[in-house]
């Protein structure tokens, strides 16, 4: 790239189909670019803070998402932990993805794994692809897919709400403001259930549908250091499906119609996210005040 021309935007670098490669200078620059580090963790792919994404309400240095952390090299760990301020892993893979990529030791910071209450259905292409009848499959698919592991990672979610509510309400609890509070949490690539605990959160803080859709695309990006071996992972969980197979555009590719299709399914089921969270997973308005004043930092 020459000194006149402009880096393309991230969002603009998340608009790409799946099947296009980002070139390895401009991918570079978009991964120091915030809410991604200006200096990326050793090991690491797809780690953003959600409060450094713009227009983001949540408390920059709180929550913190990526892909999977069994490639952490010994500095990462130490960046994660003294840099980020990283106390508390919360690991939303199966147990399957665990014993094939064992979390990490990580001296100081505890690793949390809540298992979910099933696998759910297996994936079926045939769910993504479009038809005139049902509009864009990739926005019915996930839906579906979505609106399931909802159910499924229920006591994930509500463990992790309850520890908000828990340990981090006052000033004055061990990890209340400022440093040294930071949560992350993962599963292997850090798109679905990763981007489905993101949307609950940036939802619960108050954020507009468009910064929500946006943290869920800039996926895209974070992902393309690891999109060929992700990709070979889906392909041998998957050995019947081939990149022709129909609905594989529609499965690898991601748009922000997917998370917000999948959020106006659940103010449809639910009432919202507030709704889910109280009539699921039993909290009381008073408590969902409360995770939201933690969520915001007040």
């Amino acid at each position: 790239m020459s000194a006149n021309e402009s880096a393309p935007s991230l969002l603009t670098l998340a608009a790409l189909p799946s099947t296009k490669s980002i070139p390895a200078p401009t991918l570079q620059e978009a991964l120091s670019t915030s809410p991604f580090l200006s200096q990326p963790i050793e090991g690491t792919f797809n780690l953003r803070d959600l409060g450094a994404l713009p227009g983001s309400p949540i408390s920059p240095g709180l929550f913190y998402r990526s892909g999977h952390l069994s490639s952490l090299s010994a500095e990462g760990k130490e960046r994660l932990r003294d840099e980020l301020g990283v106390r508390l892993v919360l690991d939303l893979r199966y147990e399957v993805e665990r014993i094939s990529k064992p979390a990490p030791d990580i001296p100081g910071v505890e690793i949390v794994w809540i298992p979910p209450v099933g696998m759910g259905t297996p994936a079926d292409l045939a769910r993504f692809t479009s038809n005139s009848e049902n509009g864009d499959g990739g926005d019915r698919g996930f839906t579906e897919m979505y609106l399931e592991l909802v159910e499924l990672y229920a006591p994930v979610y509500k463990w992790v709400l309850s520890y908000l509510r828990d340990h981090y309400s006052t000033p004055s609890s061990p990890e209340g403001n400022g440093s040294g509070r930071g949560i992350l949490f993962h599963c292997t690539a850090g798109k679905d259930r990763t981007g489905i605990l993101a949307a609950l959160l940036l939802t619960l803080a108050g954020a507009p549908y468009a910064t929500i859709a946006e943290d869920f695309v800039l996926t895209r990006v974070g992902m393309e250091p690891q999109k060929e071996f992700l990709q070979a992972v889906l392909l041998k969980w998957k050995p019947e499906w081939t990149v022709e197979t129909p609905g594989w555009q529609e499965y690898t590719n991601i748009k922000r119609s997917h998370i917000l299709a999948f959020l106006a399914a659940m103010q449809t089921r639910y009432g919202g996210v507030e709704g889910f969270v109280q009539s699921q997973l039993g909290f009381t308005s008073q408590e969902v005040g409360q995770i939201q004043q933690v969520l915001r930092g007040a």
